[in-house]
């Protein structure tokens, strides 16, 4: 028995780092496209020809969607999620 309880052990000790990788990825990525605008933002106006200015209001729909798609989730996942008290 100790032989497969070693085994279980191991694979549970890979499931947590796997976890822990994908929470660690979804971190990353949740920040990343904010940031990224930030620093692109001067090529892509120069390869448009649109002013420095129009960063704003693709930052604007940017927050409109997150905030959409937020109050939205209860539709979409199709599940009753629990209201905050």
């Amino acid at each position: 028995m100790a032989c497969g309880e070693s085994a279980g052990a191991a694979r549970r000790s890979e499931m947590y780092t796997l976890l822990l990788l994908l929470i660690y990825l979804a971190f990353i990525s949740l920040g990343l496209p904010d940031s990224l605008l930030g620093s692109a933002w001067p090529v892509i106006h120069r390869s448009f020809d649109v002013p420095l200015s129009y960063a704003g209001f693709v930052t604007m729909i940017i927050s409109g969607g997150t905030i959409c798609s937020s109050l939205s989730r209860r539709q979409i996942s199709g599940r009753k999620i629990p209201r905050p008290s």
